[in-house]
């Protein structure tokens, strides 16, 4: 598994690295099934930000992480 590496701020900006992703995803949903430790995917947010990042749709399960267009954290937005 290679999830330490998308990191906050990691632009995805190619379908290799989609596919690596969600193969990431995959292995984290099912080590937190594995060991009865489920994630609230209702906490998690997909954001898209720059010129090259491609769109995916990434989820945990069969539950597809919420896209948004700004998030606030620790006071600050950003979109």
């Amino acid at each position: 598994m290679t999830l330490g590496w998308w990191a906050p701020g990691t632009t995805v900006s190619s379908d290799l690295e989609i596919e690596q992703l969600h193969s990431d995803l995959k292995q984290l949903y099912d080590w937190s099934i594995d060991w009865q430790m489920l994630f609230n995917v209702n906490k998690y947010k997909v954001l898209h930000f720059g010129f090259r990042n491609v769109h995916g749709i990434y989820s945990l399960g069969a539950e597809v992480l919420k896209e948004v267009d700004e998030e606030k954290d620790l006071g600050v937005i950003i979109n």
